[in-house]
């Protein structure tokens, strides 16, 4: 997955999602936060601004991250957000999930908004690999938008994907299957909590055991 094209849109990425969703991509992102242990070792993949990592630093000071995003403004902008020493314990990646250090191991993997990228057998790819960088019985916190009747949020959801493949270029040309991914995946569901009229959701699922 490349997302380099997101630096045309980052300034204004979350005035934009704030415009359309109010708080409610926020209270999505953070919803499971305070299951992560303050001594875990967490993966965010496609953190965008960086607000999902100022909130979770500020409940968890004192987590080892590795923060892995593949446009540059809006990792510019992340780092951007913390004075110095701030996020001392923050690796900062440019790139995708191809980029996981290689001999790492997570406790937790934060994926907000971050399936809905991939077509749906790119996204079973991206899948697998972050799962191989999992502990046994770790723990994967994905937000995402979810597939209804609704009318409006189906034509919400075919005008963004439209939008974003024409400013950004994504791939994906509708929602991915995500939910049935994870768990062909083995990954347990959790728990789960809906947004935003049950457009969105958010899950905590857990690895299989060693």
């Amino acid at each position: 997955m490349s997302a380099r094209n997101f630096d045309r849109i980052a300034p204004l990425y979350d005035a934009l999602a704030r415009r359309i969703y109010g708080e409610t991509i926020r209270e999505a992102q953070a919803f499971f936060l305070p299951l992560i242990s303050p001594s875990a070792k967490v993966l965010i993949l496609g953190g965008g601004t960086g607000w999902v990592l100022a909130e979770l630093l500020k409940m968890r000071p004192d987590l080892t991250v590795c923060y892995v995003e593949a446009s540059s403004e809006m990792l510019r902008l992340t780092r951007a957000r913390f004075q110095r020493g701030e996020d001392g314990g923050v690796l900062y990646i440019h790139g995708t999930e191809d980029a996981i250090p290689a001999d790492a191991k997570f406790d937790v993997v934060i994926t907000a908004f971050y399936f809905d990228l991939f077509p749906p057998d790119g996204l079973r790819v991206a899948i697998e690999k972050i799962h191989r960088a999992m502990q046994p019985e770790g723990l994967w916190l994905a937000s995402d938008f979810v597939r209804n009747r609704v009318l409006w949020q189906r034509v919400l959801l075919w005008s963004m994907y439209r939008f974003f493949r024409w400013l950004c270029g994504i791939e994906a040309g509708s929602l991915p299957p995500w939910e049935t991914l994870m768990t062909a995946m083995g990954m347990k569901k959790d728990q789960e909590q809906y947004f935003f009229r049950r457009f969105i959701k958010s899950i905590s699922y857990r690895t299989p055991g060693s």
